[in-house]
């Protein structure tokens, strides 16, 4: 009976996720034009001459030249195997930016948790209090963390 309901809620996350991921992917396309626009506007401003092989090497790149769905597998594949591309403006893979914050996120919410269960309450309603507290905050915390990085 058990085993039926978590295969039942792990189905249900599959596409939850899926629908949840597109959401993330149109939120970051939203803005108008793209890190070579900017990086182009970003060399005018400065007086620098612009390079159009140069723009068109990066295009390609990043992917910037192919349709948006295309470029959708591309970026939930690249998820799916822990990259979670570069950040432009700290110079460094997003894994390395997140995971720096990550830390002490989870430093902060054990901490938190080593509290809450000293108290002299019973190991069910410790064990439920610290369940509903990472279940309600993790994913809160994590879109705010990505928020700083895009």
């Amino acid at each position: 009976m058990m085993l039926r309901y978590i295969i039942g809620r792990v189905l249900i996350m599959i596409p939850t996720l899926l629908v949840i991921s597109a959401l993330v992917f149109m939120i970051i396309e939203l803005p108008p034009g793209d890190y070579i626009e900017s990086y182009i506007a970003e060399l005018k401003a400065q007086g620098e001459s612009v390079d159009l092989a140069q723009i068109e090497f990066l295009r390609t790149e990043y992917g910037f030249d192919k349709p948006l769905i295309e470029r959708y597998f591309f970026w939930l594949w690249g998820i799916l195997q822990g990259d979670f591309g570069y950040s432009f403006e700290y110079r460094l893979p997003v894994s390395e930016v997140v995971g720096d914050r990550m830390f002490l996120t989870i430093l902060v919410s054990f901490t938190t948790i080593l509290f809450t269960h000293r108290k002299h309450i019973t190991e069910d309603a410790a064990n439920t209090c610290c369940g509903a507290l990472v279940r309600f905050n993790i994913a809160g915390v994590i879109m705010a963390l990505l928020s700083l990085v895009f």
